[in-house]
């Protein structure tokens, strides 16, 4: 049984093991990690950050700062990880969790990130633990400056928006078993699926806001990134294509679902307040 403490952190020298988290988590070099005085920075100006120990080592950590956008104040979270050895333990679920806590305390409504489309994990812990959605794609985000594990593609990711207040967020917060948003996946609905290898693409001008549509994700874009770094392009290539059109379409993602050895994310017609 694993006795993690939770903390939240105030000052630099709390936060000088935070840059080798970074580097351990993402594969990157410490030049391109976020140094500990612009964390503190961030603390300062109204963010927060958090830190999750094994003793006295760091093995998870979340750091946050205020977000602007027009009318919208909200928190922006801008890494939460937790180190290898320790995955799969809901560190990961419990920082997000006191991220929340502290947001609403402090009188924040939202809290948004952003995280690779493509990466199945960090889909399904987002959208179906969560309960986070998205309407944002950002293109090459980062550039080349992240770590290893992000090499071989351009950084693309989708913006996602956490509604504190959201009563499936507060349902899932509680840890309760999930609601899927739909039980139904008819193939007619799917704007990319997998067929015999080939990659099929449905561009949906007419969007029912009755109906729920889906976007076919590969089981794991690391090992095909591997394999076939051409095929994981084009797999990126489309999915941009699809979500860039449906997001203009007021179509969202919303849910995400791993059904017989396949992945996808659930889309529909939802107010998200950009």
């Amino acid at each position: 049984m694993i006795d993690i403490e939770y903390r939240f952190l105030h000052n630099t020298q709390e936060l000088a093991q935070f840059v080798d988290l970074q580097c351990v988590i993402w594969d990157m070099s410490d030049r391109n990690a976020v140094p500990s005085n612009i964390i503190h920075a961030m603390i300062i100006a109204g963010g927060v950050a958090i830190g999750a120990y094994d003793r006295e080592h760091l093995i998870g950590m979340s750091m946050s700062l205020p977000y602007f956008r027009g009318e919208v104040v909200a928190l922006w979270s801008h890494m939460t990880g937790v180190h290898p050895a320790y995955q799969s333990h809901q560190i990961g679920f419990t920082l997000k969790q006191m991220q929340r806590v502290w947001a609403l305390e402090h009188g924040y409504k939202q809290i948004r990130w952003t995280f690779d489309p493509l990466q199945r994990g960090n889909a399904n812990f987002n959208m179906a633990i969560l309960g986070a959605t998205a309407n944002v794609y950002h293109i090459d985000l980062y550039g080349n400056l992240l770590g290893n594990l992000n090499a071989g593609l351009p950084t693309d990711r989708v913006e996602v928006m956490w509604q504190l207040e959201d009563p499936r967020v507060a349902r899932l917060s509680q840890g309760k078993v999930r609601a899927q948003v739909t039980d139904k996946f008819p193939q007619d609905k799917f704007v990319l699926r997998v067929e015999d290898e080939d990659i099929h693409v449905q561009f949906i001008d007419e969007i029912d806001s009755f109906e729920w549509y889906f976007m076919e994700i590969p089981l794991d874009i690391g090992l095909l990134k591997d394999k076939n770094v051409k095929l994981a392009r084009e797999w990126q290539s489309q999915i941009r294509k699809v979500l860039q059109h449906m997001f203009t379409k007021n179509c969202g993602l919303v849910d995400f679902m791993i059904e017989d050895d396949r992945c996808f994310y659930v889309l529909g017609v939802v107010d998200l307040h950009y």
